[in-house]
Protein backbone atom coordinates (compact mmCIF):
# COMPACT_ATOMS: atom_id res chain seq x y z
CA UNK A 1 0.00 0.00 0.00
CA UNK A 2 2.80 2.40 0.88
CA UNK A 3 4.38 1.95 -2.59
CA UNK A 4 1.07 2.72 -4.26
CA UNK A 5 0.69 5.94 -2.30
CA UNK A 6 4.27 6.93 -3.06
CA UNK A 7 3.75 6.32 -6.79
CA UNK A 8 0.57 8.38 -6.79
CA UNK A 9 2.34 11.14 -4.87
CA UNK A 10 5.15 11.08 -7.42
CA UNK A 11 2.94 10.93 -10.54
CA UNK A 12 0.48 13.72 -9.73
CA UNK A 13 1.75 17.30 -9.59
CA UNK A 14 1.23 19.28 -6.40
CA UNK A 15 -0.98 21.78 -8.27
CA UNK A 16 -3.18 18.99 -9.57
CA UNK A 17 -3.49 17.54 -6.05
CA UNK A 18 -4.70 20.94 -4.86
CA UNK A 19 -7.26 21.16 -7.67
CA UNK A 20 -8.52 17.63 -6.98
CA UNK A 21 -8.79 18.37 -3.26
CA UNK A 22 -10.75 21.56 -3.87
CA UNK A 23 -12.96 19.92 -6.47
CA UNK A 24 -13.83 17.06 -4.11
CA UNK A 25 -14.76 19.42 -1.28
CA UNK A 26 -16.59 21.95 -3.44
CA UNK A 27 -18.55 19.31 -5.36
CA UNK A 28 -19.61 17.82 -2.03
CA UNK A 29 -20.79 21.24 -0.82
CA UNK A 30 -22.44 22.02 -4.17
CA UNK A 31 -24.40 18.79 -4.22
CA UNK A 32 -25.36 19.10 -0.54
CA UNK A 33 -26.18 22.80 -0.24
CA UNK A 34 -27.37 23.66 -3.74
CA UNK A 35 -29.00 20.39 -4.86
CA UNK A 36 -30.16 19.18 -1.42
CA UNK A 37 -27.64 16.33 -1.35
CA UNK A 38 -28.94 14.72 -4.54
CA UNK A 39 -27.55 16.13 -7.77
CA UNK A 40 -29.58 15.25 -10.81
CA UNK A 41 -29.54 17.41 -13.86
CA UNK A 42 -33.08 18.66 -13.33
CA UNK A 43 -33.81 21.39 -15.85
CA UNK A 44 -36.40 23.27 -13.78
CA UNK A 45 -34.29 23.36 -10.64
CA UNK A 46 -31.17 24.19 -12.62
CA UNK A 47 -33.04 27.10 -14.22
CA UNK A 48 -33.67 28.51 -10.72
CA UNK A 49 -29.95 28.33 -9.91
CA UNK A 50 -29.16 30.00 -13.22
CA UNK A 51 -31.52 32.89 -12.52
CA UNK A 52 -29.83 33.51 -9.17
CA UNK A 53 -26.45 33.86 -10.91
CA UNK A 54 -27.71 35.87 -13.89
CA UNK A 55 -29.40 38.45 -11.67
CA UNK A 56 -26.03 39.76 -10.43
CA UNK A 57 -24.00 41.61 -13.02
CA UNK A 58 -20.59 40.85 -11.45
CA UNK A 59 -21.39 37.14 -11.72
CA UNK A 60 -22.09 37.57 -15.42
CA UNK A 61 -18.54 38.75 -15.98
CA UNK A 62 -17.15 35.75 -14.08
CA UNK A 63 -19.43 33.32 -15.95
CA UNK A 64 -18.34 34.80 -19.30
CA UNK A 65 -14.70 34.42 -18.30
CA UNK A 66 -15.06 30.82 -17.09
CA UNK A 67 -17.16 29.89 -20.12
CA UNK A 68 -14.66 31.36 -22.59
CA UNK A 69 -11.76 29.56 -20.84
CA UNK A 70 -13.69 26.29 -20.98
CA UNK A 71 -14.35 26.77 -24.69
CA UNK A 72 -10.63 27.42 -25.14
CA UNK A 73 -9.84 24.26 -23.14
CA UNK A 74 -12.16 22.37 -25.47
CA UNK A 75 -10.17 23.55 -28.51
CA UNK A 76 -8.57 20.12 -28.44
CA UNK A 77 -11.97 18.82 -29.57
CA UNK A 78 -12.00 21.51 -32.29
CA UNK A 79 -14.90 22.95 -30.27
CA UNK A 80 -17.10 20.58 -32.21
CA UNK A 81 -20.21 20.10 -30.04
CA UNK A 82 -20.42 16.42 -31.01
CA UNK A 83 -16.81 15.76 -29.93
CA UNK A 84 -17.36 17.63 -26.65
CA UNK A 85 -20.63 15.76 -26.05
CA UNK A 86 -18.77 12.46 -26.51
CA UNK A 87 -15.60 13.47 -24.62
CA UNK A 88 -17.53 14.41 -21.48
CA UNK A 89 -19.73 11.29 -21.79
CA UNK A 90 -22.90 13.34 -21.67
CA UNK A 91 -26.01 11.21 -21.47
CA UNK A 92 -29.05 11.82 -23.61
CA UNK A 93 -31.30 11.63 -20.52
CA UNK A 94 -29.49 14.74 -19.22
CA UNK A 95 -29.72 16.67 -22.47
CA UNK A 96 -30.15 15.57 -26.05
CA UNK A 97 -27.29 16.17 -28.45
CA UNK A 98 -29.54 18.46 -30.50
CA UNK A 99 -30.23 20.67 -27.44
CA UNK A 100 -26.60 20.52 -26.33
CA UNK A 101 -25.36 21.61 -29.77
CA UNK A 102 -27.83 24.50 -29.77
CA UNK A 103 -26.64 25.95 -26.46
CA UNK A 104 -22.95 24.94 -26.48
CA UNK A 105 -21.64 28.13 -28.10
CA UNK A 106 -24.62 30.29 -27.24
CA UNK A 107 -24.04 33.88 -26.16
CA UNK A 108 -27.01 33.71 -23.79
CA UNK A 109 -26.01 33.84 -20.10
CA UNK A 110 -28.53 31.18 -19.11
CA UNK A 111 -27.16 28.80 -21.72
CA UNK A 112 -23.56 29.45 -20.65
CA UNK A 113 -24.37 28.58 -17.04
CA UNK A 114 -26.39 25.54 -18.11
CA UNK A 115 -23.41 24.23 -20.11
CA UNK A 116 -21.05 24.88 -17.19
CA UNK A 117 -23.28 23.02 -14.71
CA UNK A 118 -23.63 20.13 -17.13
CA UNK A 119 -19.91 19.88 -17.92
CA UNK A 120 -18.83 20.21 -14.28
CA UNK A 121 -21.23 17.43 -13.32
CA UNK A 122 -19.76 15.25 -16.07
CA UNK A 123 -16.21 16.07 -14.89
CA UNK A 124 -17.25 14.77 -11.47
CA UNK A 125 -18.83 11.62 -12.91
CA UNK A 126 -15.89 10.93 -15.19
CA UNK A 127 -13.49 11.43 -12.29
CA UNK A 128 -15.16 8.74 -10.21
CA UNK A 129 -16.66 6.48 -12.86
CA UNK A 130 -14.60 7.09 -16.01
CA UNK A 131 -11.39 5.63 -17.36
CA UNK A 132 -8.74 5.57 -14.67
CA UNK A 133 -5.47 6.88 -16.05
CA UNK A 134 -3.68 8.60 -13.21
CA UNK A 135 -0.93 9.76 -15.53
CA UNK A 136 -3.43 11.80 -17.57
CA UNK A 137 -4.65 13.78 -14.55
CA UNK A 138 -1.84 16.33 -14.81
CA UNK A 139 -3.13 17.22 -18.29
CA UNK A 140 -6.48 18.17 -16.76
CA UNK A 141 -5.27 20.71 -14.22
CA UNK A 142 -6.77 23.66 -16.09
CA UNK A 143 -10.07 21.84 -16.49
CA UNK A 144 -10.35 21.20 -12.75
CA UNK A 145 -9.29 24.77 -11.99
CA UNK A 146 -12.12 26.10 -14.20
CA UNK A 147 -14.58 23.70 -12.59
CA UNK A 148 -13.45 24.91 -9.16
CA UNK A 149 -13.87 28.56 -10.14
CA UNK A 150 -17.39 27.88 -11.29
CA UNK A 151 -18.34 25.82 -8.23
CA UNK A 152 -16.95 28.56 -5.97
CA UNK A 153 -19.10 31.13 -7.77
CA UNK A 154 -22.27 29.08 -7.29
CA UNK A 155 -21.44 28.23 -3.67
CA UNK A 156 -20.71 31.84 -2.77
CA UNK A 157 -23.95 32.93 -4.43
CA UNK A 158 -25.78 30.37 -2.29
CA UNK A 159 -24.11 31.69 0.88
CA UNK A 160 -21.96 28.60 1.39
CA UNK A 161 -18.70 29.54 3.07
CA UNK A 162 -15.68 28.10 1.31
CA UNK A 163 -13.05 30.57 2.46
CA UNK A 164 -11.31 27.95 4.64
CA UNK A 165 -10.58 25.78 1.63
CA UNK A 166 -9.71 28.55 -0.83
CA UNK A 167 -7.46 30.34 1.66
CA UNK A 168 -5.41 27.20 2.16
CA UNK A 169 -4.47 26.91 -1.51
CA UNK A 170 -4.94 30.25 -3.26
Amino acid sequence: MNNLIQNIEKDISSNMKKELYLFSIMWNLFEDKVYNNNFRYNREYTDQIIQTLVNKSDNNIKVDDINSKLLKYNDKFQNDPYCVYQAYSIRSNEISFKDFAKIYKSKDKNDKIKILILLVSRIRNNMFHGIKEISSLNNQENLFHLANEFLALILEENNVSIWRFKKRFY
